[in-house]
């Protein structure tokens, strides 16, 4: 046997120089490529799984506030039930209308009976028309009713979802009289007006007036009859709870959306065609169990 020619062996040199060559640019770019990509889904993932768990603790939210509303009704019957207003503006639910609670003569366009309670607010203050509906819950529930139940299920809520409207300072601008015995407004013993946010921080909607059709235009009544519709054609007598979801800070008064004449909120989106189907609401979370299907229309 022949030895290896010297023209056979493959130089030491070239070998080596190939190996310490490195990678090419194209080949960087394709690991960069491959990283931005896992990346991107590591995000979306990550923003999916946050929005879910917001979502999921916004409908527990609805379903213990939907829970202190029913107390508050089977509960409060004894001494609430034989007032007009309590029993057929509201169907003995908590009210939605700060303005169930003011010792004034009814409005023309407000076909109600007696008031419910009688509670002093600051002047002015009861005018606020931020949140007045949750506000006018909670204000039934812990000072108008007689349901410690209701008032221990409200207790159970996180402070996270529990807001009052503060002023400068902190100071609260806005709260009520709890001394009914002589009607005198004493600051000492007032307590702020409390509403709910979801977990985005926006408030809570709550609708329960029924059956409301008609009655000169204004933002009362709008609202009146889009709570009817709801509750006479989805709810099946209860009242409905609502977070705007994800986008809802476009939703809220102030907003820029709310500037714009394009409908934002249920009342006004319903106004503008009796339909629900602007945008902005098909990410609404609410209190009855597939209302968003059967609200969204095509």
């Amino acid at each position: 046997m022949r030895p290896p020619h010297p023209s056979d062996r493959r130089p030491i040199a070239a070998t080596a120089s190939h190996c310490e060559r490195g990678f090419t640019l194209v080949e960087i770019l394709v690991v960069v490529a491959i990283l931005v990509i896992l990346l991107g889904l590591v995000v979306g993932i990550g923003s999916w799984a946050v929005e879910g768990a917001r979502a999921r603790d916004t409908r527990t939210l609805l379903s213990i506030l939907d829970t202190a509303a029913e107390q508050f009704k089977e509960d409060s019957a004894r001494t609430l039930g034989r007032k007009q207003e309590f029993a057929i503006r509201y169907g003995g639910y908590p009210p939605d209308e700060l303005d169930a609670f003011l010792d004034i003569p009814k409005a023309n366009d407000d076909p109600t009976g007696v008031r419910i309670s009688r509670v002093e607010f600051p002047q002015t203050a009861w005018q606020l028309l931020e949140y007045k509906d949750i506000r006018a819950m909670s204000l039934a529930v812990r000072h108008c009713g007689s349901s410690p139940e209701a008032e221990a299920t409200l207790d159970r809520i996180d402070s996270r979802f529990k807001a009052t409207l503060l002023g400068d300072g902190g100071i609260p601008t806005d709260y009520w009289d709890v001394d009914e015995d002589d009607g005198a407004f004493k600051p000492e013993i007032d307590e702020p007006l409390e509403y709910y946010v979801d977990s985005w921080s926006n408030p809570v909607a709550y609708f329960s007036t029924r059956g409301v059709t008609a009655g000169p235009s204004s933002d009362r009544v709008d609202r009146a009859v889009f709570s009817s519709y709801l509750i006479r054609s989805f709810s099946n007598g209860r009242p409905v709870f609502v977070s705007y979801g994800p986008d809802g800070a476009e939703q809220q008064p102030g907003s820029e959306l709310w500037k714009t004449d394009a409908a934002q909120d249920l009342v006004k989106d319903y106004k503008d065609d009796q339909k629900i189907n602007n945008k902005y609401n098909y990410d609404n979370i609410y209190s009855v169990d597939g209302l968003e299907k059967k609200l969204v229309q095509p």
